[in-house]
């Protein structure tokens, strides 16, 4: 009787498994594959001109082929194999318990695992009900992440943590992130681009984003901010360094190295393209952007695999031993048991593969059953951006601009606004522009970004600061910019109102609170209002701020009706 109780009790692991293993694993993915369907059936960019040059993210297909390779390279230290050792021991810091469970060590991993499972699962909810097809990518991670230390603990969670990061390089940034990075990287191109240009004899000059000899004017357009190429770097570095893991620690300066490789390769293309007899035959709509961006991909792809090869070498001393050993190894979470006779045994674990069927059941259920938000339709206000044409003797005409700069608003007011002077004097004006924000279209948010601190393209920033305008009751970004140095100067009046700063704006971009109940009632506003000077005198600065002082006064009702 005992020994049949005894036989009976070391069958029943056998006898409990939920599916067996190749079917199971069929049925997970099958399972992830419908939860997540709207990463693959959604539209995506195709076009390499634009993905090599627009920034829009890298498309989830892309991220998902590499981060399913790097799972499949550690599937020995991700998936629950069993382990036939006699003499298994628990983890570190780990104890058995009464019922043969692995305690201590592990019980950090049940709580990581649950908090990993509840982020991935509220993230899969909120992007069916918002439509937002690149959130599912860090909620696949975090669920990847979840199941994988419930499989196999901290062993799980260290294994799948690279797959789960690469995911995220498929989110595009929010709006309000990326339009700041743009600019910065197209001030930055320019910048450094004018300063190698100048050790040529053609004479070209850097003024702001616009770099010109005798001959030419070349714009660094946000297309040229090179967003894209570090990006995708990012990713081909991530590939190298899997590729040479074998060198330890120091294959990850690949990785750290990319981006700056990436902008630089990007500027030396600037460079060669601004420094071309023609120009606007490489960098007009007939360009051939393709063979550009192609040719910095491949550049930066064979430096980093040659830079990969050579920190490979041979792995020692404290770089050894980044990437654990393969062979036996210590059972994972819940797969300690003990026989009727004593005997402690490792066996399968198969609660994690259930418990992933059953999460994934019941997503690509919530996938189906979750209503989608209403569209929002971003109606305009009917009123709002209206200044009078003429007031205390200002009159107004319309202003010169440019559309690379300004951007495509949907409805804005450009004006130039002049007021005749005391005796003979030049008449003193002012440039106002103001414009509606409407999300999820580029023309409207980049000059909610830094851009709108100068007048236009070719001007640099050289002052900025915070002022409170009393007579609007507000808090105003005021800054200084020039042409050229010594030369013209302009004073620069600008705010965003229903504006909550960058970082708190990103969020709501990247959780796409304007696609929900949490929606604005108004979307966001850009006021700028511009005086200039005609060299940098003390005097002629204050003038120009006076300027900018009276014209507040004059239409001041407007102004704080926005």
């Amino acid at each position: 009787m005992s020994e049949t109780a005894s036989s009976a009790g070391r069958r029943s692991p056998s006898s409990a498994r939920f599916l067996p293993s190749g079917v199971g694993s069929a049925l997970i993915g099958v399972l992830a594959l419908t939860a997540y369907r709207m990463l693959w059936l959604g539209p995506a960019r195709y076009d390499v001109d634009s993905l090599l040059f627009l920034p829009g993210g890298l498309p989830a297909l892309t991220v998902l082929l590499l981060a399913s390779w790097l799972v499949w390279r550690r599937r020995s230290r991700l998936l629950p194999v069993p382990s036939a050792a006699k003499d298994a021991a628990p983890s570190r810091g780990g104890q058995v318990g009464a019922d043969g469970t692995v305690l201590g060590g592990r019980a950090w991993g049940g709580v990581l695992g649950g908090l990993l499972a509840g982020v991935g699962t509220g993230l899969f909810a909120w992007a069916v009900v918002t439509a937002r097809a690149d959130l599912m990518l860090p909620s696949l991670g975090a669920l990847g992440l979840a199941f994988a230390t419930a499989f196999r603990g901290g062993k799980g969670f260290r294994a799948g943590f690279l797959p789960a990061l690469v995911l995220l390089l498929g989110v595009r940034l929010p709006k309000p992130l990326e339009d700041e990075l743009v600019w910065h990287l197209q001030t930055w191109t320019a910048l450094w681009a004018g300063r190698l240009l100048e050790l040529t004899d053609r004479g070209f000059v850097q003024s702001g984003v616009i770099l010109r000899d005798a001959e030419h004017t070349f714009h660094v357009i946000d297309s040229c901010s090179g967003l894209n190429g570090i990006a995708i770097l990012s990713l081909v570095a991530l590939i190298v360094r899997e590729l040479f893991a074998s060198g330890g620690l120091r294959t990850w300066l690949v990785v750290v190295l990319a981006p700056a490789l990436a902008f630089g390769l990007n500027l030396l293309r600037v460079a060669y393209v601004a420094s071309s007899p023609d120009p606007e035959a490489l960098a007009g709509i007939e360009g051939d952007h393709t063979l550009q961006g192609l040719t910095v991909l491949m550049m930066g792809t064979a430096l980093l695999y040659g830079l990969g090869w050579l920190l490979e070498g041979r792995p020692s001393g404290a770089l050894q031993g980044l990437e654990e050993p393969e062979g036996p190894r210590a059972p994972g979470p819940m797969e300690l048991r003990h026989d009727p006779d004593g005997t402690l045994r490792s066996q399968p674990s198969v609660l994690p593969g259930r418990l992933a069927v059953v999460w994934l059941s019941a997503l690509a259920l919530l996938s189906w059953t979750l209503p989608r938000f209403a569209d929002p339709g971003w109606a305009l206000p009917a009123t709002g951006i209206d200044l009078p044409q003429e007031r205390e003797g200002w009159t107004s005409g319309p202003a010169p601009h440019d559309l690379f700069f300004t951007g495509a608003f949907p409805r804005k007011l450009h004006r130039r606004y002049s007021k005749s002077a005391r005796g003979s004097g030049a008449p003193q004006i002012v440039d106002v522009l103001i414009g509606y924000e409407i999300p999820n279209t580029p023309g409207s948010t980049r000059m909610m970004s830094s851009k709108r601190l100068i007048p236009g393209p070719e001007w640099r920033l050289e002052e900025r600061s915070r002022e409170r305008i009393w007579l609007l009751d507000r808090e105003a970004e005021l800054s200084v910019a020039s042409r050229h140095p010594g030369g013209e100067r302009a004073w620069v009046y600008s705010w965003r109102p229903r504006d909550r700063g960058l970082w708190m704006e990103s969020w709501r971009a990247f959780l796409a609170l304007d696609e929900s109940p949490f929606r604005r009632a108004r979307p966001r506003a850009l006021v700028q209002l511009v005086a200039y000077a005609p060299h940098d005198g003390q005097l002629a600065m204050d003038r120009a701020k006076q300027r900018l002082d009276r014209f507040v006064m004059s239409f001041r009702d407007e102004l704080s009706a926005l």
